[in-house]
């Protein structure tokens, strides 16, 4: 039942990204390290399967190219997971490389890149919510509510 709000959420926060852009923050990628670092492989691998068919779906020209970052991206942070003690800047240090990892991949598929200043500025807005995006997911997800 988790991950399938987890998908939820993760298409939720597709169309507010939609939205945003082009000086939109990474919220997919940020949300997906969030539950790759508490999940198993493989919902997590599904969860960015998800998101990469909603960014292909959206641009015909990258067709493939998201499915497999963010696919293969939350594979290999679920499999870092136990290797990482959970401090918020481990997760802006995640949250950094994939970036980088995911623009790279975009310009070798020559699928074109959006520009250096809104990379620059997603890229900054998307490290600056770490903390609170964490702080919020893990919260509703994680944490045992307490009634009474």
């Amino acid at each position: 039942m988790r991950q399938l709000l987890a998908a939820l959420l993760l298409y939720l926060l597709f169309l507010a990204q939609a939205a945003l852009s082009p000086f939109s923050p990474d919220l997919l990628l940020l949300a997906l390290f969030i539950f790759a670092l508490h999940e198993n492989k493989l919902a997590v691998t599904m969860l960015g399967l998800l998101c990469g068919l909603c960014l292909d779906l959206t641009a015909p020209s990258t067709a493939g190219v998201n499915i497999l970052v963010y696919a293969g991206l939350a594979y290999g942070v679920a499999s870092l997971h136990t290797l990482l003690y959970r401090p918020r800047w481990n997760l802006a240090i995640l949250t950094a490389v994939g970036l980088i990892i995911k623009y790279s991949l975009h310009a070798v598929a020559g699928a074109g890149l959006p520009g250096l200043l809104p990379i620059a500025v997603s890229a900054a807005i998307t490290i600056a919510l770490v903390v609170p995006v964490d702080l919020l997911l893990s919260q509703l997800f994680y944490r045992r509510w307490q009634t009474s």
